[in-house]
């Protein structure tokens, strides 16, 4: 076996960057599932101030688009960690492992890199000019105008988490296709 491929020592190695990008998918997913109970404590805090006191609020529905989307997004790369991603499974179910590493290779290579490597730069981009002009949300959209430049941080972030997990799923599907077993 090529030396890449096996695990010795602190050296690193393909294994273990897999297993390094794992436990930062795993972190980010369980702190941003903090998230969902702010999210659930600002919208019980609407319909109360909405139907008890009859004085809606403003900010509410922006603000938990924004979490809603956050945790979404951020979640992405641990839910492909994990191969909760919708797969055909009439199909897949009756590959080898080592034919569904191949496919799972050539999706890689043809469509994830290209899109999310497109998504993590024009992301970054969009992120960029909306904190060099500390982009707030337009009266037409909101009327509280909150700043947007930190939502729209949430974007480059994800995708770049989310393709340091696929190229640790590209590198778990080469190791299964090179040693013909599944890890």
């Amino acid at each position: 076996m090529p030396p890449y491929l096996r695990v010795e020592g602190r050296s690193m190695n393909l294994q273990s960057y897999s297993r390094i990008v794992a436990s930062i998918s795993e972190w980010v997913a369980k702190t941003v599932s903090w998230l969902l109970i702010l999210l659930a404590l600002i919208v019980v805090y609407e319909v109360v101030t909405r139907n008890i006191f009859n004085a809606a609020t403003v900010w509410v529905l922006a603000l938990s688009y924004q979490l809603y989307a956050a945790i979404f997004m951020l979640g992405a790369a641990y839910t492909l960690h994990v191969g909760a991603h919708i797969r055909i499974g009439f199909l897949w179910e009756r590959l080898s492992d080592r034919n569904k590493a191949i496919a799972e290779i050539i999706f890689y290579l043809v469509i994830f890199f290209p899109l999310v490597g497109a998504f993590v730069v024009t992301g970054t981009d969009w992120a960029w000019d909306a904190w060099k002009h500390w982009e707030v949300e337009p009266p037409e959209v909101t009327l509280w105008m909150e700043p947007i430049y930190p939502f729209k941080t949430i974007l480059p972030v994800a995708f770049y988490l989310l393709a340091v997990q696929g190229i640790a799923e590209f590198i778990r599907n080469l190791l299964v296709v090179i040693r013909g077993e599944a890890q």
